[in-house]
């Protein structure tokens, strides 16, 4: 008997939701399976993205806090911290 390379995952959603899923996999002309697991790369991407803006707003404030006034200034102290 040959393996399969895929998992079965089994949840439940209401009603509608689940019609939802069905229109959008026919407007897409995908099986729900494709769809799902479009859905999971999207959510992924999304939450990479919010990791990276909070990585980036952190990284203004603690430049701020160090009163770095531009992004050249924060290049030269680096050039500068790389040669000592």
């Amino acid at each position: 008997m040959a393996k399969r390379n895929t998992k079965t995952i089994g949840f439940s959603v209401p009603p509608e939701v689940h019609e939802e899923i069905v229109e959008f996999a026919k407007k897409e002309n995908k099986t729900k399976s494709e769809l799902f697991r479009e859905m999971v790369a999207l959510y992924k991407e999304k939450k990479e993205e919010e990791e990276y803006n909070r990585l980036l707003k952190y990284g203004r404030l603690k430049a701020l806090e160090a009163g770095f006034k531009s992004e050249e200034e924060i290049k030269m102290a680096i050039n500068e911290f790389k040669k000592a």
